[in-house]
């Protein structure tokens, strides 16, 4: 859920402009991220959760995080174009930033 969060054809109506587009900017950055955790890392930034407020700010950053990707697909949708990679890679910061934050909140990460 939450690496899905980020992608924007994930958070605009399922019309024919993203039936068309969907599967090609799910996978648009596929055959080289493995290779490329950088492009991933230099996107990423600090999510704090409070242990008082977790539920709270993982609501609060679940939906910031999917109305950037909403405004992201609006924008592919006016502009009738596929994301670029960097944009799949700013996209990607998002999702592994809350991921690393819940694994922090959980003790799986030092903080």
């Amino acid at each position: 859920y939450a690496g899905d969060l980020s992608q924007p054809f994930h958070n605009i109506s399922y019309d024919i402009f993203n039936r068309l587009r969907h599967n090609r900017n799910d996978g648009i950055v596929e055959d080289e991220v493995l290779g490329n955790i950088a492009g991933i890392q230099r996107n990423m930034y600090r999510i704090v959760l409070r242990p008082q407020y977790f539920e709270q700010d993982l609501c609060k950053e679940i939906a910031r995080i999917a109305n950037i990707s909403r405004h992201l697909g609006h924008r592919l949708r006016k502009e009738n174009r596929d994301m670029t990679k960097e944009e799949a890679y700013i996209q990607l910061g998002h999702s592994a930033s809350l991921v690393r934050a819940i694994l922090q909140h959980f003790g799986k990460l030092p903080k």
